[in-house]
């Protein structure tokens, strides 16, 4: 067996995040290769919407066994080789190559697909005469979504990642200056970026006190109800407080038309109940949240949720989105009218929550620092923030 890995040459093609992209959603044919050891591989799968044939072979083994393990890999379609960051797998693409396949690396691994953010645009916004733009923000490997509302020049980001030169670059794109930044709720899947950017630009940063703790988070409060103007195009956005999720789960309406709903509602599924330890008293919260709070608002809403669980609840254009009475007829958990029937569902979709999640809490507060190696470590692996059929 070969002590390390050998220097990776130059000869090796790389493809990016948006040509994996393409790639996952079965736009290009291609054989995926993933390198990782299987913890890793089971932990965090490729995946999009018509995700390709998939090997799985640690990169160690090519050692122990190349000839009898190339000699496994078909040559029909050509291959993109991943690992971690793209460094095994540049090696395993190579020599690939020299075998006579038509091998590629990902350039950055695993790693780069959940830093990767794509914007598009949200439908209706400018279709209701009103000027600016409505984008969601995907970081499409790790399932999480963010947005930004811009209107005359001002712009609003809700639930931003920490990557927040990701929502800097969008603002100068769009010629606007961001003063709001909001988020729905206490995060413990990813970090949230919504302090740093804040303290970037100059805004103000709002996420609900019961969130808070007495952490030194610095932060405005909310109050129910409250309105939060964004340009001078009298566009609006109410805090409408949904817990269940988290004590301080909040909904944000957007110019009455959007419904920012964090974890408390996805498509196809509602936010786990059990973060904090108590997954039967936050489950009836959620309930009341879902079928009293919500009870009266109009079937017309579109829901524009912070998570989504699977590539199947993106639509044709990429979008995580569906109006309030059509999730109202699909969603499975919004077909649970009696309450402690509703509960027992909940305790049966959650899984154990990943032990990491303690920490990232603490990071989201400020009770914890870390640097960039410890941050992308953190947040390795998809979310895990519904309580889903899946």
């Amino acid at each position: 067996m070969r002590e390390k890995m050998p220097e990776i040459t130059n000869r090796v093609r790389s493809i990016d995040q948006e040509n994996l992209r393409d790639i996952l959603d079965g736009k290009e044919t291609w054989l995926l290769l993933d390198v990782r050891n299987d913890i890793e591989y089971e932990r965090w799968k490729l995946e999009g919407k018509k995700t390709p044939e998939t090997l799985n072979i640690p990169y160690f083994d090519f050692f122990d066994q190349e000839d009898e393990i190339i000699a496994g890999i078909p040559k029909e379609k050509p291959v993109l080789v991943v690992c971690a960051k793209g460094d095994s797998s540049a090696y395993v693409a190579d020599l690939l190559n020299q075998r006579g396949y038509d091998a590629v690396n990902l350039k950055g691994g695993t790693v780069g697909w959940g830093d990767y953010y794509a914007a598009r645009e949200i439908p209706g916004y400018r279709d209701s005469g009103k000027e600016g733009l409505f984008l969601q923000i995907n970081r499409v490997g790790k399932g999480c979504l963010s947005y930004m509302l811009i209107s005359e020049g001002e712009a609003a980001v809700v639930d931003p990642g920490r990557h927040i030169q990701t929502y800097l670059n969008l603002a100068k794109e769009h010629g606007a200056g961001i003063n709001t930044v909001l988020d729905t709720h206490l995060h413990a899947d990813h970090i949230s970026g919504g302090p740093e950017l804040a303290k970037a630009t100059g805004a103000a940063y709002f996420i609900q006190s019961a969130d808070t703790e007495d952490a030194p988070l610095k932060h405005a409060p909310l109050k129910d109800g409250q309105i939060i103007e964004v340009g001078k195009s009298r566009i609006r956005v109410m805090a409408l407080f949904l817990p269940g999720h988290t004590p301080g789960s909040t909904t944000y309406l957007v110019d009455k038309q959007f419904l920012l709903t964090g974890d408390t509602l996805f498509v196809d599924g509602v936010g786990r109940p059990d973060l904090g330890g108590k997954v039967v008293e936050w489950a009836h919260t959620l309930y009341d949240s879902l079928f009293c709070k919500l009870k009266d608002y109009s079937d017309d809403l579109i829901v524009l949720p912070t998570h989504f669980s699977s590539p199947a609840e993106m639509d044709a254009e990429g979008l995580v989105m569906g109006t309030l009475g059509r999730l109202r007829e699909t969603n499975p958990a919004l077909q649970i009218g009696d309450e402690e029937a509703f509960v027992r569902y909940i305790e049966e979709q959650i899984k154990s929550q990943p032990a990491i999640y303690a920490d990232i809490r603490l990071v989201n507060l400020k009770k914890k620092t870390v640097v960039e190696d410890e941050a992308s470590e953190m947040e390795l692996g998809k979310n895990e923030c519904a309580a889903a059929a899946h």
